[in-house]
């Protein structure tokens, strides 16, 4: 529906307008940090291992949200993937069990998370010597290629995001930092 694209694409734009790009890389991290936590707690489930009193449902909800908040920072950040560009992961995915692809999905959202916080430190650095930002940036390049990488894997295991509550995320992201920041 292009009013709601239109709709989402405002809202993409006031966080953008309320929070420094160093930030969103850093909440990117973050959120990177918590669904890995989730992931890890569904391959223990499915291992059997390790007791966590949360059932499947709980856990697969719970890696939703979190994974509609990866997506909502790298939809901020206008971190895509070229999904043209990809080659199938399938007879990688089909060699592996559930469990490890949970547990790799979880390795890669680290990894993820441990770029995102350096191209936050990047970017600081970079306004901090006051220097051109360069996007040919090694540090976006392996987020982008790490990216494409958790979205295969999710696709893959079927994780997908609630529509509804990314945008309900996205409007509480705007309320609870508008008042700490000024939109132009």
């Amino acid at each position: 529906d292009k009013t709601e694209f239109i709709f989402v694409s405002d809202l993409i734009a006031t966080i953008q307008k309320i929070l420094p790009e160093a930030a969103l890389y850093e909440q990117l991290a973050e959120e990177c940090s918590e669904l890995c936590k989730e992931l890890l707690k569904k391959a223990r489930k499915i291992r059997n291992e390790n007791y966590t009193p949360k059932t499947h449902e709980e856990i697969d909800a719970n890696i939703i949200e979190e994974y509609t908040d990866v997506l909502i920072c790298t939809d901020v950040l206008n971190i895509h993937v070229d999904y043209d560009r990809l080659e199938s992961k399938d007879d990688y995915f089909k060699e592996i069990s559930e469990a490890s692809i949970y547990s790799q999905l979880a390795c890669t959202c680290a990894d993820l998370c441990t770029h995102a916080i350096g191209m936050s430190e990047r970017i600081r650095q970079t306004k901090f010597l006051h220097e051109e930002r360069r996007y040919d940036d090694i540090w976006l390049d392996n987020i982008i290629k790490t990216f494409e990488w958790v979205v295969q894997y999710a696709d893959y295991i079927g994780i997908d995001i609630d529509y509804q509550m990314y945008k309900k995320k996205m409007h509480r992201w705007i309320s609870r930092n508008a008042s700490n920041n000024t939109i132009d």
